[in-house]
């Protein structure tokens, strides 16, 4: 039972620290009219985080807690 009990206390200890604090960034991509783009590149500056917005502009990401630069970029 207490070979368990470490094995337990090891996985939780080492899932906690390894693991990230994410908060999500939503909006909605629009032009200078307020009618939505889709297809734009959200991501972080630096980071494989990313996403592309919907038909109707929304966009959804989970980025990691702390400062963030957003780069939003259309081709």
């Amino acid at each position: 039972m207490q070979k368990l009990f470490l094995i337990f206390f090891f996985f939780i200890l080492s899932h906690s620290a390894f693991s990230q604090s994410t908060a999500t960034v939503s909006g909605v991509v629009t032009d200078e009219n307020k009618k939505p783009i889709a297809d734009v590149s959200i991501g972080i500056a630096g980071s494989q985080y990313s996403t592309f917005s919907k038909e109707d502009g929304s966009y959804s990401l989970a980025v990691p807690t702390g400062d963030i630069q957003l780069v939003f970029s259309l081709l």
